[in-house]
């Protein structure tokens, strides 16, 4: 539980821990203002109502908790349109080099899973970490305005590599939200944290659904308004450079805009969202931090990957991982190339996505 382990426990007469009901919370809260020193306890709540009294009360703070959370699924449904705008079409219109960038931006994000992020997260915090995240988001669709070997290919490698950041970030918030809620209210931290986790995960999914279905508008309508068919079953190159009469050049930039603001918003709602009720200001804690305790932390979430790794029912959930990696690889690169755009038309290969978003 951290610093907020001792507001919910009290000492009895032996000095043994013991719980205290969930309406002790504000007495807990003056017994640290009252203490031997007259000061504060540094994880106490700061701010009107945070104490119990006042208009709003705990209720109040528990109202704060489920906005900060929101405001999280918010800017994941922001980030991950633009993405799904993006990303199912890339391979089509830009070849080989959607392809290599799509790879790199997988290969990178596996390493920096198992051996960066955990540290990374532990030094920058969720919040900066997740910002972070955010910006090689929003270069990735930027490098798209111009898609080369030296803009896309190195845009999508960061991106992947700072992916994990967002992930292990934004999972870290809400166990940090649903602990605070069973201090503030004394409800369940686990069926808090599934209900955050499935309203994050709800956002996500959604935000594939809405994305596949702006790129569609964008892609149809150029169809209409061009009378081009988008379809041509003999037609084996759909590279944007040797085929610019695919897709119209604004409805190409016109979804790539899209993206990049969509990735704008979503930085902008990140950056304002305030601190955690009795939460410390976010920074950058790098003091103390050397090469050996880089390499301890490291080494640590190596034994314990393996570790795990070793547990029949991990072990046995490997082939459902391996899957759910491979799926959207193969969805988001060969089939939406050689099966949707190539068979149907580059406009139907937004509908595709669509439906693996439901």
């Amino acid at each position: 539980m951290g610093r907020y382990e001792g507001r919910n426990k009290g000492s009895n007469s032996t000095g043994e821990h013991q719980e205290l009901p969930e309406n002790s919370y504000a007495e807990s809260c003056k017994g640290n203002l009252n203490g031997k020193d007259g000061k504060m306890d540094q994880g106490d709540d700061k701010g009107p109502g945070s104490d119990g009294k006042g208009p709003g009360g705990i209720g109040q703070t528990a109202l704060t908790i489920h906005l900060r959370v929101a405001a999280l699924c918010l800017a994941t449904f922001l980030l991950y349109a633009g993405y799904f705008l993006i990303i199912p079409v890339m391979t089509s219109l830009n070849g080989n080099i959607g392809f290599i960038a799509s790879a790199c931006l997988w290969l990178t994000f596996v390493p920096s899973s198992l051996f960066v992020s955990p540290m990374v997260v532990k030094v920058l915090e969720w919040k900066i970490s997740i910002l972070v995240a955010f910006i090689s988001y929003l270069m990735f669709f930027s490098a798209n305005f111009y898609p080369s070997w030296y803009t896309l290919v190195p845009a999508a490698a960061a991106t992947g590599f700072t992916a994990s950041f967002f992930w292990i970030g934004a999972l870290s918030f809400l166990t940090i939200a649903s602990r605070r809620m069973k201090d503030i209210k004394g409800v369940s931290f686990e069926h808090t944290l599934s209900r955050y986790q499935g309203l994050f995960f709800f956002s996500f999914y959604l935000s594939a659904v809405v994305g596949s279905l702006v790129n569609t508008l964008f892609l149809l309508s150029d169809q209409l308004l061009t009378d081009n068919p988008h379809s041509n079953m003999s037609n084996t190159s759909c590279d944007i450079e040797t085929s610019p009469s695919e897709v119209s050049t604004w409805a190409y930039y016109g979804f790539v805009a899209t993206a990049t603001c969509t990735s704008i918003g979503a930085i902008i709602i990140v950056a304002i969202i305030p601190p955690m009720p009795g939460e410390a200001s976010v920074c950058i804690t790098v003091k103390g931090i050397s090469c050996s305790s880089v390499f301890q932390e490291t080494k640590l979430s190596v034994k314990t990957f393996l570790r795990m790794i070793v547990k029949p029912k991990v072990f046995l959930s490997l082939p459902m991982s391996v899957y759910a990696g491979l799926l959207p690889s193969f969805f988001f690169g060969i089939f939406s190339k050689y099966y949707v755009a190539e068979c149907l038309g580059i406009g139907y290969v937004g509908m595709a996505t669509m439906v693996w978003g439901l």
